[in-house]
């Protein structure tokens, strides 16, 4: 299996004024961190999106349905780090080997993509 090697993004705080300016409008991966009490970072979901700006801005937004990334954003310090993917194939199996990666608590479905080996940094 290739491996695919993405440019992640550093980690910026998630909060609406970093997204809005540092996340473009482009398709890619994604993943939602916290800083536990023990200083490490945790991933709690991982995804995709054809907008990745405007997705991440619906996770900040009050309609959020997911109550665990709610309960997420309200109680922790949170970050998301991101890569561009045009490929929706290789995006599919990004995001795939991401849930695989990190078994993030907040994800509710697993992803249905082929998994693709990628580079987590």
């Amino acid at each position: 299996m290739p491996r695919w090697i993405l440019t992640w993004s550093k980690l910026l705080n998630l909060e609406p004024l970093s997204s809005l300016l540092y996340v473009p409008e482009v398709a890619g991966v994604y993943r939602l961190s916290y800083r536990s009490s023990d200083g490490k970072i945790y991933v709690f979901y991982v995804g995709k999106a054809t907008n990745l700006k405007r997705r991440i801005n619906q996770h900040l937004s009050p309609e959020e349905n997911n109550l665990c990334i709610k309960k997420m954003l309200t109680n922790y310090s949170c970050f998301v780090r991101y890569a561009r993917v045009e490929n929706e194939n290789i995006r599919d199996g990004a995001e795939a080997f991401l849930y695989s990666y990190y078994s993030p608590s907040c994800n509710i479905d697993e992803p249905l993509g082929k998994i693709v080996d990628i580079n987590t940094e």
